[in-house]
């Protein structure tokens, strides 16, 4: 593993860390906590592991990440959620053109 994959996880690790104790109430809201660091951890795994990523394991992390965009606004009864579910499909949807651009380079 080269530098700049070591780097990018520790500053990856020292926001997830940040964000999981500067939240307020974060407790309340389980499946929240639960989908946005499986979401943080699918894109920042995606960044760093880009160039040696294979469509089948793209095609896992858009799947899982998918799921569990899709039952935010259930688990955790609200249609307030669904905001939140669009803003994590986006940032999927942006990987989706990062993918692209990196297979049509090779």
């Amino acid at each position: 593993m080269n530098l700049d994959r070591i780097v990018f996880i520790l500053l990856f690790l020292a926001a997830l860390i940040i964000l999981v104790y500067s939240a307020v109430d974060l407790h309340n809201y389980p499946y929240f906590l639960t989908s946005s660091i499986v979401v943080a951890v699918s894109l920042a795994l995606f960044f760093i592991f880009m160039p040696v990523l294979t469509n089948q394991w793209y095609v896992r992390l858009i799947v899982v990440n998918g799921i569990v965009i899709i039952l935010m606004p259930v688990l955790e009864s609200g249609l307030r959620w669904i905001f939140v579910s669009l803003l994590y499909a986006s940032l999927l949807l942006a990987t989706y053109g990062a993918w692209y651009l990196l297979k049509l380079k090779k």
